[in-house]
């Protein structure tokens, strides 16, 4: 509705490093309560790492699996690259949303629903580019 995609922009914060642990590392960015998004799973691109976009995965929740009553943060995992972003200013394009956050019984479960999230997201990519 507004003409092009919405996006968010901020500094990388350190983070518990949890997603590095499970194979998922991502660069958090802390977001406003009020912000303009509907939590949940998105397909995005993130400028300010390098000339281009880089293809991403992210999730914009209080990650309910992880903290019984967690701030609400955005994670981006990149879907090809590895890099240390730490205190650099990203902006997160919100492309696709993918499926709503979601508490999941234990963190193998959470693998497999991230992992699936991503495939989706190399799916979207080779259909519509980057």
């Amino acid at each position: 509705m507004l003409g092009y995609p919405f996006s968010l922009s901020g500094h990388v914060v350190y983070g518990k490093q949890l997603g590095r642990s499970l194979g998922f590392p991502t660069m958090n960015l802390h977001v406003h309560n009020s912000c303009a998004v509907q939590t949940g799973i998105y397909i995005v691109k993130v400028y300010g790492l390098r000339q281009k976009s880089l293809p991403g995965i992210a999730s914009l929740g209080t990650r309910p699996t992880i903290e019984r009553k967690g701030q609400l943060l955005l994670e981006t995992h990149l879907l090809d690259e590895n890099l240390d972003a730490y205190g650099k200013l990203i902006q997160v394009v919100f492309l696709q949303r993918l499926r709503d956050e979601k508490k999941f019984s234990n963190l193998t479960n959470l693998i497999l629903a991230a992992t699936e999230d991503k495939q989706d997201a190399y799916n979207y990519f080779q259909i519509h580019g980057l």
